[in-house]
């Protein structure tokens, strides 16, 4: 039978091995916590690195713009804009996007009211909200058809589908110049739904020139 002393000498080894044990467990968690602290430095490094970076830049290029003698805004928002960002009233000339004369062909639609937008699938177009509020007067006559590719494209078409309008909601994707314009003169309505301003709604006035009637949100 072993004595009480030997049981008491494999205690204590036992206990030994478990504090060995406990601090190399210990050991290596500093570690850890020292290399993802490191790694944690060194990514905030190489952030605040890329944002002096792009600062810098920003502010070359902002000093550079305004030692320029004049800057054509082409719309009164942009000069606005501009206006807010330190330019004068004397470097900042107000003038509008020429429009050229159309030479278009009136496109024949079916009987139902053709309801056009054409735009880049993009949140600032706002096309998800033209849809859900056509949901709303499903029950009156009309088509929509959207001229224009984007990443929101894929989404857009899920909403149309899981709405049930895949029938009277058409995507035409990207289209030339001069057709688009034949689709323009053929509507009855250009919906343009931004959801906030841009520099010039260029559709939006091509449409007017048309003599399309148009529905959008002046931001200026």
């Amino acid at each position: 039978f072993p004595s009480h002393d030997t049981t008491n000498n494999n205690k204590q080894k036992t206990t030994t091995n478990n504090n060995k044990k406990q601090q190399t467990s210990s050991t290596t968690n500093i570690k850890q916590q020292h290399t993802t602290a490191s790694n944690d430095k060194q990514t905030n490094r190489q952030r605040n690195k890329e944002t002096n970076k792009q600062t810098k830049k920003h502010t070359t290029k902002k000093q550079t713009t305004h030692k320029m003698k004049a800057i054509t805004a082409i719309s009164q928002y942009v000069e606005t804009t501009l206006l807010d960002n330190g330019f004068s009233k004397n470097q900042v000339k107000l003038i509008y996007n020429p429009l050229p004369e159309f030479k278009v062909e009136h496109r024949a639609f079916g009987p139902a009211p053709l309801i056009l937008s054409a735009c880049r699938l993009v949140p600032l177009k706002g096309i998800e909200y033209a849809i859900r509020a056509l949901r709303l007067i499903e029950d009156l006559s009309w088509e929509y058809r959207i001229v224009g590719d984007g990443p929101l494209k894929t989404e857009l078409q899920e909403l149309v589908k899981d709405l049930n309008l895949e029938s009277r909601v058409i995507f035409l994707g990207k289209k030339e110049r001069k057709e688009t314009l034949d689709w323009m003169v053929s509507a009855e309505i250009f919906l343009q739904p931004n959801i906030g301003p841009e520099g010039f709604g260029l559709s939006v006035a091509e449409a007017q020139a048309l003599g399309t009637p148009t529905i959008y949100r002046d931001w200026e």
